[in-house]
């Protein structure tokens, strides 16, 4: 008997909840066209913006773990998070910053982790590109912004809102 007060618990949710996740598609899929647009905009030409150097660059460890290759005795891979920290001068003003790239990345690969490494005490060396038009808005690497991430979701978005249409046109 439980289970049927299950299912018809389900079956007087189910007017309720088709609407709901319908709903929630379309805002999901309009959220992540608006990411991709904002973060389009926010870094468009990243690649010629304007470079300072580094007053203070840190990289910040959480849980960051090197795993040793026992044959050759040297770190063979990284795993795990690290942060970039840095502040750096535009005109007089100072400002901070976390963003490793355009991509929204703020946790150095282990690659970039590597590369940092070499640099870590000398911030002298770490070049800090700014946008023009924005100071506070800053990156380590000016990688072209792909935005694929919120492209991906908002691409699924579609299919399901696609899929539903078709199933509408074919019972039709």
């Amino acid at each position: 008997m439980a289970e049927n007060d299950k299912v018809s618990l389900f079956g007087k949710l189910s007017p309720i909840l088709i609407p709901v996740s319908r709903f929630l598609i379309y805002v999901i899929f309009i959220f992540s066209i608006g990411i991709y647009v904002y973060d389009r905009q926010l870094y468009s030409d990243v690649e010629k913006w304007n470079y300072v150097v580094a007053e203070d660059f840190k990289i910040e460890d959480e849980g960051y773990t090197t795993f040793t290759d026992s044959e050759a005795g040297r770190n063979a891979f990284r795993s795990g998070a690290s942060a970039a920290r840095y502040s750096y001068t535009v005109e007089g003003r100072k400002y901070e910053g976390s963003v490793v790239s355009p991509n929204g990345s703020k946790e150095l690969t282990a690659e970039i982790h590597n590369q940092s490494e070499s640099v870590k005490n000398e911030p002298t060396e770490r070049k800090i590109y700014y946008k023009p038009t924005n100071h506070s808005v800053s990156v380590l690497f000016p990688n072209k912004y792909t935005g694929y991430p919120p492209l991906i979701i908002a691409i699924c978005c579609v299919a399901i809102i696609l899929f539903r249409l078709f199933r509408i046109l074919k019972q039709a």
